[in-house]
């Protein structure tokens, strides 16, 4: 179909019919297969009541929407680089690096690896999320859907008919089924894996971690727990790696009498015990906090308003689908029935 200058929606059989040279055979008629664009605006504005009811029905359907919405809280919280770690990693690691250079080996560049970017990986470690499963008073707030205080216990949560259709579709489609496990260290890692956001600021070093939750304290209380325990698992190994450095070269100091060799392994034996100090002490080993971590005043999801918009865009289109089907429909039946006669 083509528009005319007239504004007409005019049949291509007609066009066809035109070019050559309008031969037909007697007793026919031409078929009058046109469509005004006035007319047609005309009967959808008379199917104006389908639309308006549609776009109010999507409303509806928006707003109970945003009642059964679970609204979220997400609490930030900024970390930097620790200088503490790295100037003690970075004092170790040179007096091993210098022992080693004297001995002809080199470290190699993952020696060298940053306290920070190790934390960074470390936010959803299975070790990180076994000590968060050790937490009752996490566990139960982050799988409240499955824990039933009544009982005492976790329990398979019940599927709606939306779940058991997808679980009934996915079954035919040969997908494999997948047993309820109780909530562990297993599933919190990946809870861990979509839940904690990094976002790092190259301009100025510092690294935002964002959680969300519908409670705002529990999001601010979580935030901080992992990163207090991301930090402590870090501390832990590098006091783990400085003491078993400090036996080595305690034990080839009480062999070695070249006095170059025991000038260099005494140096490195020192930086180890400055490493080993700055591991045990109290204070923030790979990140520091810049602030303690803060929910938002408001919930960031769902937003009401576009869901209002959306619902309202929604139920408009539907209608003026419907009022275009149901325009179009008698047109076509009848051209049809004018094709056939």
């Amino acid at each position: 179909m083509s528009h005319d200058a007239g504004g007409r929606i005019i049949d291509m059989n007609d066009r066809q019919d035109s070019l050559t040279g309008g031969a037909m055979s007697q007793g026919q008629q031409p078929s009058q297969e046109v469509i005004d664009l006035a007319e047609l605006m005309a009967r959808l504005w008379s199917r104006r009541w389908l639309i308006l009811i549609c776009a109010a029905l999507g409303l509806v359907v928006a707003v109970y929407q945003i009642h059964r919405s679970t609204f979220i809280y997400t609490a930030e919280l900024k970390v930097s680089p620790a200088q503490s770690s790295e100037s003690g990693r970075g004092g170790a690691l040179g007096g091993m690096a210098g022992l080693a250079a004297r001995a002809g080996l080199s470290l190699g560049q993952s020696a060298g690896s940053s306290s920070f970017s190790l934390y960074k990986e470390g936010l959803a470690t299975r070790s990180l999320a076994a000590a968060l499963a050790e937490r009752p008073d996490i566990m139960h707030v982050v799988f409240a859907g499955e824990w039933d205080a009544a009982q005492g216990k976790y329990v398979e949560p019940r599927r709606g008919l939306v779940g058991r259709t997808a679980q009934g579709v996915k079954s035919i489609l040969g997908y494999p089924k997948h047993e309820w496990v109780a909530p562990n260290a297993a599933r919190m890692q990946d809870y861990l894996k979509g839940a904690i956001k990094v976002v790092d600021n190259p301009e100025t070093g510092v690294t935002t971690l964002t959680y969300g939750h519908p409670d705002p304290a529990f999001a601010a209380r979580f935030l901080m727990e992992v990163h207090y325990i991301a930090d402590r698992n870090l501390r832990l190994k590098a006091r783990r790696r400085a003491t078993q450095y400090i036996e080595y070269l305690s034990g080839q100091l009480r062999t070695i009498s070249l006095v170059e060799h025991r000038t260099a392994i005494a140096d490195a034996l020192s930086e180890q015990e400055k490493a080993r100090m700055t591991a045990s002490s109290t204070l923030a080993f790979a990140a520091e906090p810049v602030d303690v971590a803060t929910p938002t005043l408001r919930p960031t999801t769902p937003a009401p308003t576009l869901m209002l918009v959306f619902g309202v865009i929604g139920g408009f289109a539907v209608g003026l689908i419907g009022a275009l089907i149901t325009t179009l429909a008698p047109v076509r039946r009848y051209l049809a029935r004018d094709r056939a006669t």
